[in-house]
């Protein structure tokens, strides 16, 4: 009798052990990407005679199908041609000693950067229109008063906002006055406003604002509007956007007893602070407002409704080791594309993967790759929003993703 009772158990047991690795299999999500192609350092199709070094932003052209990486000293167009990517060098001109180049994200307009003949750590700036596999015309920002030159750029969203940044008092650029200048795309000035102290500038992801954060404040500048919107208090990581329902901005105070916090400022309503389980390391909005992510410590990250000021933690990531999340860009309001550096038992940073996942946190794409040097700034991602492809690059590779729909 016991071994028939023990025969009944064991098959009652394995029959549950088949049923269950069935209903896991049958609720894992089939992954959904796949890669279109991926250039290393040695493919000699992508490297030509002249050093590209390491890619620094890629853009898609989803309408026309065309890919475009950036590396400091060359502009790459990429297409699919029997099969294969076609790389071509864009340039129409190499570039001269000291000179670099910065590519909008979203592509359409790259600007060449060229140092100041006699005012150190200065810079003019040539734009250029990027048309299919060319380069077209070509506008000189020109300051209309000394100092004649640049310090840095920003460029927004396939350059609907431009924005140069020049020292005033200190050529070094550390203390002192800054003034922050706005331009069209045509080289012509929209407005100057000068400001007391270093400022971080953070991008909207749609190309329509800029945050500034002070010492004392935050200043959020659109390319249409000099006089800014204001926010009191001192702050380290933040984002902005400004979309048809109205300007969001997310701040995290920089104080370490604040640290955990965001605060969730709308164009029309009181501002939100909520509080997290962990310090913040990034925040994320997604171009049309209607998401947010806010990357934590030690690979936790946290959806936030910042209309509603509501949050939940994400679906931890499918990794055993401990890693951190470096990157974050929205594909579509409901999916995320993720870079993780991978923290190896030598405390060094030397395994990155690329992830894409749904709003439940289920893998649609993950990619790891070799890298020859620790360094938790790659791999890094660009994404246009709403294209289904995602770009990704390390120090030796670049590879296209594409989302099925």
């Amino acid at each position: 009798m016991k071994k028939l009772l023990l025969l009944v158990f064991s098959i009652f047991a394995v029959t549950g052990y088949i049923i269950g690795c069935a209903n896991h299999l049958l609720a894992s999500p089939r992954p959904e990407g796949r890669v279109v192609w991926e250039l290393t350092r040695d493919d000699k199709h992508f490297i030509d005679k002249h050093y590209p070094g390491q890619v620094l932003r890629g853009a898609v052209d989803a309408e026309r199908q065309i890919t475009y990486l950036a590396t400091r000293a060359g502009l790459y167009a990429i297409q699919m041609e029997e099969g294969r990517p076609k790389v071509q060098h864009i340039l129409e001109k190499h570039l001269g000693k000291g000179e670099r180049l910065v590519l909008a994200p979203g592509g359409g307009v790259y600007a060449s950067l060229i140092p100041h003949p006699s005012s150190r750590g200065l810079f003019s700036a040539r734009l250029f229109n990027i048309r299919r596999n060319q380069i077209g015309g070509m506008t000189e920002l020109s300051p209309r008063e000394p100092p004649d030159g640049f310090s840095a750029l920003y460029l927004g969203f396939q350059g609907k906002l431009i924005v140069t940044e020049t020292p005033l008092d200190d050529w070094e650029g550390i203390r002192g006055r800054f003034k922050f200048t706005f331009w069209k795309r045509d080289g012509s000035m929209l407005y100057a406003v000068d400001l007391n102290g270093r400022h971080t500038a953070i991008l909207g992801p749609s190309g329509e604002a800029i945050l500034l954060l002070g010492d004392k404040e935050a200043l959020a500048y659109s390319p249409e509007r000099k006089e800014p919107r204001r926010y009191s208090g001192k702050f380290g990581k933040a984002a902005i956007v400004k979309s048809e329902s109205g300007s969001i901005a997310l701040l995290n105070p920089s104080s370490p007893e604040e640290i955990r916090q965001v605060q969730i400022f709308r164009s029309s309503s009181e501002p939100v602070k909520i509080q997290l389980p962990t310090p913040v390391h990034r925040l994320t909005l997604a171009p049309d407002g209607s998401s947010a992510v806010v990357i934590g410590d030690q690979g936790r990250y946290f959806y936030l409704d910042p209309r509603a000021g509501t949050w939940r933690e994400g679906k931890r990531l499918p990794f055993d080791d401990s890693f951190y999340i470096f990157d974050s860009k929205f594909v579509d309001s409901r999916t995320l594309a993720l870079a993780v550096q991978h923290r190896t038992p030598k405390a060094t940073w030397e395994k990155p993967t690329i992830i894409i996942i749904d709003q439940n946190g289920n893998p649609l794409f993950q990619r790891e790759f070799q890298i020859r040097q620790a360094t938790s700034s790659i791999p890094r991602i660009d994404v246009t929003f709403r294209s289904r492809f995602i770009v990704g690059f390390t120090e030796d590779t670049a590879i296209l993703i594409e989302l099925k729909e």
